[in-house]
């Protein structure tokens, strides 16, 4: 059945997207909660993410440092999963139907 969720979304939108959602500060500073980006194909999550950044720049402050890098404390989840708990981080590939969260650093007691 999970084999067909992407072929479904192509056949529905007609596109190859992810669905991005953004979490906390990200959500109220870009104004938005969730998007669809189109991902051709062999699109990283890396490169999304650049692709995020040049959507709503507001966010470059939060996620990147001024040497280009993403700060570590941006928590980035890829359908459930901290992206940096999968082999290819991220230069894992993206697919049609995926879920690409981003999530604040959190405090509490």
């Amino acid at each position: 059945m999970l084999e067909i969720v992407p072929i479904l979304c192509q056949l529905i939108y007609n596109q190859d997207m992810v669905t991005v959602n953004l979490f906390g500060t990200y959500r109220l500073e870009a104004g938005v909660k969730t998007f669809q980006l189109d991902v051709p194909a062999r699109r990283t999550a890396g490169k999304a993410i650049l692709e995020v950044l040049q959507n709503y720049p507001v966010l470059n402050k939060y996620w990147m440092t001024s040497a280009g890098e993403l700060f570590p404390h941006v928590v980035v989840v890829l359908n459930g999963r901290d992206i940096y708990s999968l082999p290819d981080k991220l230069d894992t590939h993206l697919q049609v139907g995926d879920q690409l969260g981003f999530f604040p650093p959190l405090a509490g007691g």
